[in-house]
């Protein structure tokens, strides 16, 4: 039996863009314990009747119209980052994130992004956390990685 090809989660990166040409992409630490990409898709639905049998539960017929992403990510808070992400949020201004596992065959998303939030928290006893959302603001692309 043969199993599952698995990636250890430390392996995740998400690499930000520094807007240069050529551009360059860099880790930053604060996102270190989370690196969570998800895809969506907007819907229009139209309700489906049975013309031959007005009694029957009609069925939904759904229509794509847009898609996005979004990436989460959190972990312990990197000091020297902060400032970073905060001059990010407050500019309303996209990077270009690439989401990768370097590894053979593995994925990699490309596409740009705006950090739509960011947190910073602590519990007492603990060292403290940060987390952040970032939307795409256009396409996403995938292509495999290539060591």
């Amino acid at each position: 039996m043969a199993g599952p090809q698995v990636v250890a989660s430390r392996k995740v990166q998400v690499k930000i863009g520094d807007g240069a040409t050529p551009e360059v992409f860099a880790v930053k630490c604060m996102i270190n314990t989370q690196k969570d990409i998800s895809f969506d898709a907007g819907v229009q639905e139209v309700t489906l009747y049975d013309c031959d049998d007005p009694d029957a539960i009609p069925w939904t017929d759904v229509e794509i119209d847009s898609l996005k992403s979004a990436i989460a990510g959190a972990g312990l808070a990197n000091m020297p980052d902060v400032e970073f992400f905060h001059n990010w949020w407050v500019s309303g201004e996209a990077k270009n994130i690439k989401w990768t596992i370097p590894v053979v065959g593995a994925p990699v998303y490309t596409g740009p992004y705006k950090l739509t939030s960011y947190s910073l928290g602590a519990s007492e006893g603990s060292k403290v956390n940060f987390t952040c959302a970032l939307q795409s603001t256009g396409e996403v692309t995938l292509a495999p990685f290539a060591v």
